[in-house]
């Protein structure tokens, strides 16, 4: 049960995360800096898309995950 609640949450993230990250780069002027032809605004805009892409969403998964397994320990309950 556990290993296929894993494979049905697990693969179509790592099959669909790649086409969302590249949907959103490409909203921010990703094929215009891929050309040659962006703007430097546009180049900084797109780094901080990158930033916030490498630095905050591993944040944001990893509270979730704290808060998601803090009600679990590794010790059995003693009473």
């Amino acid at each position: 049960m556990i290993y296929g609640s894993n494979a049905l949450v697990v693969k179509p993230a790592l099959s669909l995360s790649p086409m969302a990250v590249a949907g959103l780069m490409n909203l921010y002027g990703y094929e215009s800096v891929k050309a040659g032809t962006a703007s430097s605004s546009d180049k900084q805009q797109l780094q901080h898309l990158i930033f916030t892409f490498s630095c905050f969403a591993p944040v944001v998964i990893g509270l979730i995950q704290i808060f998601v397994w803090r009600r679990y320990t590794l010790r059995g309950g003693s009473k």
